[in-house]
């Protein structure tokens, strides 16, 4: 983002509650990611993902990084095989890990409020991060 402007709105189509001022504090707001999908065959499925959104807020430096894979095959159609891993780093330091994006909590650090936001909107589909 090259403006206040422009992250205000892009921060605001994420429908979050936050103020001016928060979005002040961001500062070198990135997001990268990358999906796959291959479905050879029936019943069979393969899914990729990943994403990492890092920014600096004050003095902290935040990165989050998320991946997801599934693999499905007509012997596990009923119940594929699903990873799913998140981890939160603050100043390079690994502080939480996560195995649902369900499970994140910002614990009220406004430093988090960014990746709060993405969460609520994806937690109950988070492929769809992975493809924006």
């Amino acid at each position: 983002m090259s403006t206040k402007e422009e992250l205000l709105e892009k921060l605001q189509s994420l429908q979050g509650d936050f103020t001016e001022e928060d979005v002040e504090h961001i500062k070198n707001l990135s997001f990268t990611n990358n999906y796959t999908y291959n479905n050879p065959i029936e019943y069979c499925e393969f899914i990729n993902g990943y994403f990492k959104l890092e920014y600096q807020y004050k003095e902290k430096k935040i990165k989050f990084v998320g991946t997801y894979e599934l693999n499905q095959t007509y012997d596990n159609r009923c119940d594929p095989y699903i990873d799913q891993q998140y981890q939160l780093f603050i100043n390079d330091k690994m502080e939480t890990d996560y195995t649902d994006l369900e499970d994140f909590n910002a614990n009220n650090d406004p430093s988090l409020f960014v990746i709060g936001l993405i969460v609520d909107k994806y937690k109950y589909n988070p492929t769809d991060l992975m493809k924006i």
